[in-house]
């Protein structure tokens, strides 16, 4: 979003975005156990390989301010 914005008007955006753990499905609703609406990391692994599972669990499971 960013890049487009950069590339098409030469202006950014948002200064300031916020990353955290908080996943929803396509309904909107939190991402949880008790939902029953989690991926199952093994058929994750059998579809994109378990160096993709990895690289996403690392990089995306933190709270972080870019």
């Amino acid at each position: 979003m960013v890049m487009s914005a950069l590339l098409f008007t030469n202006d950014i955006p948002f200064h300031t975005v916020y990353l955290h753990g908080l996943v929803r499905d396509e309904h909107g609703r939190k991402m949880s156990k008790s939902y029953g609406n989690v991926t199952d990391p093994l058929e994750v692994m059998g579809e994109l390989g378990t160096d993709a599972l990895r690289f996403t669990l690392l990089t995306s499971g933190t709270p972080a301010t870019i």
